[in-house]
């Protein structure tokens, strides 16, 4: 995740998962759309970077030639 941060593509997957698409989103329906609808579209767009956002820290530990731990229990 420091590896993200670091080279800024933390920032570049927020823009690109997120904000310009709100942005396409809210101009084409911005105007008539309800605040459920809004808050509805930046869930999904919250889940598309959050499984863009753990692709990218896979591909950066196979990079590194780590396989990708299992998850840990209870912690």
């Amino acid at each position: 995740q420091v590896y993200l941060y670091v080279t800024r593509r933390h920032w570049g997957l927020a823009l690109e998962l997120v904000e310009e698409p709100l942005a396409r989103w809210e101009r084409r329906w911005g105007k008539t759309a309800d605040d459920a609808a809004r808050d509805a579209k930046i869930d999904q767009l919250e889940a598309a970077h959050r499984r863009g956002y753990e692709a990218e820290i896979a591909g950066v530990l196979r990079g590194w030639g780590l396989a990708a731990l299992p998850p840990t229990r209870g912690k």
